[in-house]
């Protein structure tokens, strides 16, 4: 077993050799110059397709992912205030969006009073975004685009597989439900996905994003408001070292991949389909469901 997996290491590390040696021969053209963020990706697609397998085989599954999750809103719900505008209203926006699940989740979306623009998932259906992302984005299919995002999150699994060994040793010394829950929390608060699966639920979420009414560019806007209030901070030149220890792709990669994708699907749907930009909905934090306006369609010729 240990020959194994020394050569499936190899083999890994051989891939990603070859995939940096064509990048630099070929010099691919991005925003950033030449990255390695796309090598970095790929090459954690290996190690997350043999983490996925090991968590088939552990005693614990997503009964035990949902009972985390709601003891987590839980907790949550005694000190957070129910009649927030945006609580109710990106609830409101996430039942939309929670239809598309498979997992059966109670997802739930909270407000964190934090001026830096920020989203993040939690196990089992808990979904946190602060009050500075609220004022960043621009229009409800911004807000939706993200949301999209953090769903994937936990629909691809990563909040699961990033917690699970604790998990697993936490149920056997049988805690209390709400330590679990307290526990799942504050590893969040300080845990980083990787780019990876950055990537993956990038992906997710914008294929989730078409099967709404929105505008499928909102998904790049939303990436490129974020970069806004960043300062234009990943601008710079990137290289083998940085783009290693980047937690997600460089804000410019993921805006131009989603704007040529999105573009593209523009350009198979022109004069055949119109879509929700929502910029007075979010202003005034009510959702599409509940208020169509007429100038937010748009349609592209």
């Amino acid at each position: 077993m240990s020959k194994l997996r020394l050569g499936f290491l190899l083999l890994i590390v051989l891939g990603g050799a070859l995939v940096v040696y064509f990048l630099y021969k070929n010099k691919l053209q991005s925003p950033l110059g030449l990255s390695f963020s796309p090598a970095f990706q790929l090459l954690g697609k290996s190690t997350k397709a043999l983490n996925t397998t090991l968590t088939r085989i552990m005693p614990i599954n997503e009964m035990d992912e949902k009972a985390y999750g709601d003891a987590i809103a839980t907790s949550y719900k005694s000190v957070a205030d129910l009649k927030d505008p945006d609580y109710v209203y990106l609830n409101k926006l996430l039942k939309g969006l929670s239809a598309f699940s498979t997992k059966r989740f109670n997802y739930q979306a909270f407000i964190i009073s934090y001026p830096v623009p920020n989203a993040f998932a939690l196990p089992g259906g808990v979904i946190c975004v602060t009050k500075g992302l609220m004022e960043t984005l621009k229009s409800e299919a911004q807000v939706i685009a993200v949301l999209s995002h953090e769903l994937g999150h936990i629909e691809r699994g990563h909040c699961f597989e990033a917690i699970k060994y604790e998990l697993l040793f936490s149920k056997i010394k049988a805690p209390t439900i709400g330590q679990l829950a307290d526990f799942c929390f504050n590893l969040f608060l300080r845990h980083s996905f990787s780019k990876t699966q950055e990537n993956d639920a990038d992906e997710y979420g914008y294929e989730l994003l078409l099967l709404t009414k929105y505008d499928p560019m909102a998904f790049g806007a939303a990436f490129v408001e974020l970069q806004k209030s960043e300062g234009h901070s990943e601008s710079r030149k990137s290289n083998i070292i940085s783009d290693y220890f980047r937690t997600h792709p460089p804000l410019p990669l993921r805006i131009l991949k989603f704007d040529e994708m999105a573009k593209a699907w523009w350009e198979e749907h022109q004069n055949t389909e119109r879509r929700y930009v929502g910029v007075k909905n979010l202003q005034g934090r009510v959702p599409m469901t509940e208020l169509v306006m007429p100038t937010e369609w748009i349609i592209h010729n």
